[in-house]
């Protein structure tokens, strides 16, 4: 068989790449100008076999590359993948802690509002039944005391016992009835009874005075105005608080805010001093407290208005004063009357004695007018009326020394609850109409009627 034709039937190898291309080019223009050599065409064949070789080692290297390369851009495709999944999830969880946390402190603070609600209700039933058994101490008090006095007499009385020396004729008929207007119009401006029918119609101020204190009820402070203030005052308030032997006793009770006004203070007043006045109209209640002499009342004088130091003017309430009153005598009575105590200059002491307490400079004229009364006689002065043009039946406390000198015609007696009063100089009478007098009172009031 011929060469060529041997040559011309075999396959030409396929070009793989650039080389094998280019060969392959030429061998087909050979053979399509019409060549015919089988040497030239066994040397392209060659060729051909040798280029399509090495172009196919050459290629696995690159391709080993290129699927390596594929390969680690799908292994970081898939971690990023997983890695944004697993911060989806935290995210997720965050939120959700987040709002767990929220609910829990709308929880926890829902619960405590109701905590609040039911301690003041707590607090307000404890001095309800305080209250109670404080009435019920009071009566059974009373039923004994009773019991004795009629044991003495040999029956029981229809009335309370006089306390007072015999009273003029009674009064018209329709003056019999408890009419508040009726008692008003029978009070002078001093508050002394203008009639004087009998002991049932008491103006609140004649119903003040050494009376035995109930530890169980306890006493009560009305804090009724304030003098001599500061024309550049415009808002005061007070923040009081009991100390024994200048430790506080509780916490301290800040009153209700108040302004203060020119026009009602007294007239005697502004001739002196262009000053201003507060109306506080404020109680206070303090049950269940042993009586001592060393009890006192401290109150802080608050007020916004006027400059300070630096020409600025005070806008908001600021400590100005303060003052201090004893609660107890040294028979442990509460002394009842009407007192008005100097405002001092600060700072605040509250374990000062009397005598330094005198030393302590006055803020201008500025006063505080209150009242300090048992908690049975609280009711009859809530009736009181506050008007600073009746200062005038406020007093000075008493001195340590003045009260500490018992009377001689009247020395005191003991009881079993309560300590008898040991002089009747008051200008009101210890006892109303409305509690019943010790024993040794109305022995000592017999025998002066009997001496007369």
């Amino acid at each position: 068989m011929d060469e060529n034709a041997i040559f011309k039937s075999i396959v030409f190898p396929t070009a793989i790449g650039p080389l094998s291309s280019e060969i392959q080019m030429l061998y087909l223009t050979y053979l399509q100008s019409g060549g015919s050599d089988h040497h030239i065409i066994r040397q392209m064949y060659e060729l051909q076999l040798e280029a399509t070789a090495l172009e196919k080692n050459g290629t696995k290297p690159e391709q080993r590359r290129r699927k390596k390369k594929y390969e680690d851009g799908l292994n970081s495709k898939t971690l990023d993948a997983e890695l944004l999944s697993v911060e989806l999830e935290n995210q997720r969880l965050e939120d959700e802690i987040l709002k767990m946390k929220i609910l829990k402190d709308r929880r926890r603070m829902e619960n405590g509002s109701l905590d609040l609600e039911l301690d003041k209700l707590q607090q307000v039933h404890m001095a309800e039944m305080a209250h109670l058994h404080a009435e019920i101490g009071r009566l059974r008090h009373n039923i004994e005391r009773r019991k004795v006095q009629w044991a003495r007499r040999g029956s029981p009385p229809l009335l309370p016992p006089p306390i007072a020396p015999p009273l003029p004729p009674p009064p018209p008929p329709h003056l019999g009835l408890l009419d508040p207007t009726i008692l008003t119009r029978n009070m002078d401006p001093m508050g002394s009874s203008a009639t004087g029918t009998n002991q049932y119609f008491l103006d609140p101020s004649d119903t003040l005075g050494p009376a035995p204190y109930d530890p169980v009820s306890g006493f009560v402070i009305f804090y009724d105005f304030l003098l001599g203030l500061d024309p550049m005052f415009y808002h005061v308030r007070l923040v009081s608080g009991l100390y024994r032997n200048g430790q506080q006793l509780g916490k301290s009770t800040p009153l209700p805010i108040v302004s203060s006004d020119m026009g009602h203070s007294p007239q005697s007043l502004m001739d002196r001093q262009r000053a201003c006045c507060a109306v506080l109209a404020a109680r206070q209640p303090v049950p269940r407290i042993l009586p001592s002499t060393s009890i006192s009342l401290v109150a802080e004088l608050q007020a916004s208005g006027g400059f300070d130091v630096y020409g600025q003017e005070i806008q908001n309430l600021s400590p100005r004063g303060w003052t201090k009153i004893n609660i107890f005598d040294h028979l442990h009575q509460v002394m009842s009357g009407h007192w008005k105590v100097p405002i001092r200059v600060l700072p605040v002491k509250p374990n000062l004695t009397e005598e330094q307490l005198n030393g302590v400079p006055q803020i201008g004229k500025a006063e505080l007018y209150l009242r300090l009364v048992n908690a049975r006689d609280a009711d009859m002065q809530s009736m009181a009326d506050i008007q600073p043009g009746r200062a005038s039946l406020y007093k000075y406390p008493p001195t340590a020394s003045s009260s500490t000198v018992p009377p001689i015609d009247f020395p005191p007696t003991q009881h079993s609850f309560h300590p008898a009063p040991t002089s009747l100089s008051f200008s009101a009478s210890p006892y109303t109409g409305l509690v019943d007098p010790p024993p040794n009172q109305e022995q000592s009031v017999q025998l002066k009627s009997n001496e007369r």
